[in-house]
């Protein structure tokens, strides 16, 4: 499982920032076609909880 690590704080932790590296360490566009529909359909902290099932997702600044 690939590791993406993120800042919650600022804008690399806006969702759409979040994706993007999450694609580049996938490198699936189908797989991440997939979750970016999953995602969207719910709150931030359920979008993490999803992705997270992908990737090993860090948090830098611990809030996630």
């Amino acid at each position: 499982m690939p590791t993406v690590r993120f800042r919650s704080r600022g804008e690399s932790g806006n969702i759409f920032f979040v994706m993007s590296l999450v694609a580049e360490a996938l490198n699936d566009e189908e797989r991440t076609g997939q979750l970016w529909k999953e995602i969207k359909q719910g709150s931030y902290d359920e979008a993490i909880e999803k992705i997270r099932r992908h990737v090993n997702l860090i948090d830098l600044d611990g809030l996630y």
